[in-house]
């Protein structure tokens, strides 16, 4: 047996550099198990279909929300029961342009500039629509300022873009979850959020049923809606002539005194306003504007209809109250003449190139808001600058 003597201090030293091992090594594995314990606690949990459904709506909704505009084709069922085939373009300021269709061949036009609603059909719409024999014979073919609401819904302020894209998701605000529903097709996803489904396909909303809606769903790009306002123009600036349904007329007819040969009809036509929405200040009586109006006075001398007279064309007269429309004619002694007094309201030069003008700086209102797109749903909807 050989014994090597060792010095101490060498001794030691190794020693030491064995423990430096094992806490260098005992270190490592701490550290190692720490980042494994971070790793868990930072990773997210698998999220749920509902909660990838829900992303995907969002995405969505803002694509909505900065649609310059959107093209909508389906179907509209009002609370009274009329179900109607619907074709709207609607712009990111809430104007739109389209039509209605009843039923094959029966079918409404539908413009709309800011608040004010124009609708034109043939006698069978207008019939379709509600209107009397009577009121369907006299304004077929002609536009008709209407109110806002379309059988009670206001369709353009409806399905304006952002609004419909807020709309989406009405359980969002209460914190409940949505359900998903049966997809169309094995490319969509179909999204349930209290009585709003919509169906998406790559993140946009190809469908959307609302309780009186039922819409396939076309984005409008910023050169397509310049286009909407481009084509509406010939229409809006020929608005002069349409029927101005915010006033009343009602007339009267009779003749002059003596009636001979010749004679006079004299048609006394009384105005009401009627405005659709009326606002009063208590003490406070607002002028009413004068009023334009059409007319025509039809004869029929001895059973036959007279030759169409020069008793014919527009008046500017009070906008509450009467005026006598005159009309001379004459006819055998012996002959009987009757008059008819066919009229109604217009909306006039003036208010016609007021609407186009209003137009105008909706077009460039909306071409604005285009490039000032949001990039969330929650908070301000407009980011800094725009």
């Amino acid at each position: 047996m050989t014994v090597v003597d060792e010095p101490v201090a060498e001794v030691r030293s190794r020693r030491r550099r064995w423990w430096l091992s094992v806490l260098a090594f005992v270190s490592a594995l701490i550290v190692a198990a720490a980042a494994v314990v971070g790793w868990v606690a930072l990773r997210e949990p698998p999220r749920s279909p509902e909660d990838l459904a829900r992303a995907e709506l969002q995405s969505a909704q803002l694509a909505l929300v900065n649609a310059a505009g959107a093209h909508y084709t389906g179907r509209f069922t009002a609370a009274d029961g009329t179900s109607v085939g619907l074709d709207l373009r609607v712009t990111n300021v809430g104007d739109a342009t389209g039509t209605f269709e009843f039923a094959p061949g029966k079918v409404l036009t539908y413009l709309r500039i800011e608040e004010k609603t124009f609708m034109r059909g043939d006698r069978a719409a207008l019939l379709a629509d509600g209107a009397g024999e009577n009121a369907a014979t006299m304004a077929a073919d002609l536009q008709i300022l209407r109110p806002s609401g379309f059988h009670d819904i206001d369709v353009a302020r409806t399905l304006k873009p952002a609004s419909l894209g807020f709309g989406l998701d009405p359980l969002a605000d209460m914190r409940q979850p949505i359900r998903l529903g049966s997809p169309s097709d094995d490319r969509s996803t179909t999204v349930i959020s209290d009585t709003v489904t919509t169906y998406l396909v790559a993140g946009t909303a190809d469908r959307i049923v609302l309780p009186n809606f039922d819409l396939r769903v076309s984005l409008l790009s910023a050169v397509e809606v310049a286009d909407f306002y481009r084509d509406i123009r010939p229409t809006v600036a020929a608005l002069h002539e349409a029927w101005d349904s915010e006033t009343t007329l009602e007339s009267e007819l009779g003749w002059s005194d003596p009636c001979g040969t010749s004679c006079t009809a004299e048609a006394k036509v009384k105005s009401t306003p009627t405005p659709f929405t009326k606002i009063t200040t208590p003490g406070v009586t607002s002028p009413v504007p004068n009023i334009f109006v059409w007319y025509r006075m039809e004869f029929v001398i001895g059973g036959e209809p007279a030759p169409e007279s020069d008793c014919s064309g527009i008046i500017e007269m009070t906008g509450h109250g009467l005026f006598t429309i005159p009309c001379g004619f004459t006819r055998p002694a012996t002959s009987a003449a009757t008059v008819t007094l066919r009229g109604h309201p217009v909306l006039g030069h003036a208010r016609a190139d007021a609407l186009l003008r209003v137009m105008d700086n909706r077009a460039e209102r909306s071409r604005a808001k285009s490039g000032c797109p949001i990039d969330s749903l929650i908070g301000s909807p407009k980011n800094p600058g725009c």
